[in-house]
């Protein structure tokens, strides 16, 4: 009689026979298509992680990714010659049509071995220094802590080519040695800080010079509390519509030099001094908390990759941030539909070349309903996490919803559908439903690129009682609004984030 023992080790089976005068052994190795990616497939899994955040296959990963097709001949033969080796063409092919899939469509930097990385960003800082500033320096507030970890990121980032500037009504560079040291001598009154004019702060004009000395390479660093300055008047919403005009036009005259974009990052600190309001007049502060805002001003990869290295979101007092580009919207295609997850009714899923799941092919209603879930990679959207999973800033096909939208946990997907996602970079999913009444149709998945917000509640269009909202900025809306407009007519109607499609059938 024999007694049969399954024991898994390392992934093989072995399965025992066992009796009294004899024992037997087989081995079974077992393998699973849907544990991960194969084949191209797992290449552009690998080259997404790579070109992520800064649009750049750098040595380390170029040598990883041509490991990884040598080492497994069989999988890879469109990549590799009739001596095993590696086909480089090829894969700078592939590494440009998985990029150009991305929102910005932009082809990386590609560093094969022996070659060199594309220099770093020229890195100009522009801390203004009218008086209205003058409150975020007085003690020890987050203010002076958060600017010298910035500085002090920036310099260990690229030191060489860093520069810091005092602004205006001109700009006044200065030097910086030892970022700590620097920030505690930023005394109202007192050098270095006390310099140029610092009575009047007029915006437009101060963001006309930063924009003025921005050239490609450049990265421009922008550091305020970004408050409109009005002359005296009654109509006080007329004025910052005229405000908002001029920061529009700042902003287009720039973009016909060259292709920007724009980051917006809100902080706040504590602020004790005088605050001045919209009718010239001033209330003293006290240790109130005040948001300020730094701006980076840029192209778009070096923007991206400044903020990997030195990122503002892991500074203290971070509260938001809205980025501003004129490129095009993004056909997003890196998305699959998921089996189990949050369905309702029966469907069929179609399979594309690369075993990506794409399309719906048959479908039951339950109770004349279809539900279904989309597992996407949505990281390289530059927006906050919020914004991502507010349901108010998508468009979907009319007769589509969106019932949910969730950051990927293994808690929230079936079991089989996580173990095909687990090792892919999906970050989020996305939950439709539909209506059999609605027809058999296509759905149309869009972001819209909108004004967060956070915009809204952090502005106050009458700053006379600054003591009962301090948290909020005096015409905020208008100035990001402005801002806003220009990059809207840089892209000519094509203001999404990103487009995805679902294709269903009968």
């Amino acid at each position: 009689m024999c007694k049969f023992k399954l024991n898994l080790r390392k992934g093989d089976y072995y399965l025992y026979c066992a009796s009294n005068r004899f024992t037997i052994v087989m081995i079974c190795s077992l393998f699973f298509a849907c544990a991960k990616p194969k084949g191209t497939g797992l290449l552009k899994v690998e080259i997404t992680k790579a070109i992520k955040n800064d649009n750049i296959i750098d040595e380390r990963e170029w040598q990883h990714l041509s490991d990884l097709i040598t080492g497994n001949p069989t999988s890879f033969p469109d990549y590799i010659d009739n001596k095993g080796n590696l086909i480089p063409g090829s894969l700078k092919e592939l590494i440009v049509s998985v990029a150009q899939k991305r929102r910005n469509g932009e082809i990386p930097e590609i560093h094969v071995k022996g070659t060199k990385k594309a220099p770093k960003a020229v890195i100009k800082i522009y801390l203004e220094n009218s008086g209205s500033m003058d409150g975020y320096l007085l003690f020890s507030s987050d203010f002076k802590a958060s600017l010298a970890d910035y500085l002090a990121g920036l310099k260990f980032y690229n030191e060489e080519h860093l520069s810091v500037n005092f602004i205006n009504s001109k700009i006044f560079p200065t030097s910086i040695h030892d970022p700590q040291q620097f920030v505690d001598v930023l005394e109202p009154g007192k050098s270095p800080y006390n310099i140029g004019n610092k009575s009047v702060s007029k915006l437009n004009e101060i963001l006309g010079l930063v924009l003025d000395s921005l050239h490609q390479g450049e990265v421009a660093i922008f550091i305020s509390d970004c408050i409109y300055s009005l002359e005296p008047s009654k109509d006080t919403e007329g004025a910052l519509e005229y405000q908002k005009s001029l920061t529009k036009n700042v902003f287009l005259d720039k973009s016909k030099s060259f292709k920007f974009a724009a980051q917006i990052n809100k902080l706040h600190s504590k602020f004790s001094g005088k605050y001045w309001k919209k009718d010239n007049t001033f209330e003293i502060l006290k240790g109130a908390d005040r948001p300020y805002f730094i701006w980076l001003i840029g192209e778009d990869n070096l923007i991206k990759q400044l903020s990997q290295n030195v990122p503002i979101s892991k500074l203290k007092g971070y509260e938001n941030s809205f980025y501003l580009s004129g490129h095009p919207q993004q056909e997003l295609s890196n998305y699959a539909l998921l089996r189990q997850t949050n369905n309702i009714g029966n469907f069929k899923i179609t399979r594309e070349k690369d075993k990506t799941l794409t399309g719906i092919e048959v479908i039951r209603y339950n109770n004349g309903i279809l539900q279904f879930a989309i597992a996407t990679d949505l990281s390289n959207i530059p927006v906050d996490s919020s914004y991502l999973l507010d349901k108010s800033h998508y468009q979907v096909t009319e007769g589509f919803q969106i019932t949910k939208i969730e950051i990927i946990d293994k808690k929230n997907i079936a079991p089989n559908d996580y173990i095909k996602i687990k090792n892919t970079p999906f970050t989020h999913i996305i939950t439709l439903s539909t209506k059999e009444k609605s027809g058999i149709q296509d759905a149309q998945l869009s972001l819209k690129d909108e004004i967060p917000e956070w915009v809204y509640n952090s502005s106050t269009g009458d700053d006379t009682n600054i003591l009962n909202e301090t948290g909020k900025t005096f015409g905020l809306n208008y100035l990001i609004e402005g801002v806003y407009e220009a990059y809207e007519v840089q892209q000519q109607g094509n203001n999404n984030l990103f487009n995805l499609t679902v294709n269903i059938k009968k």
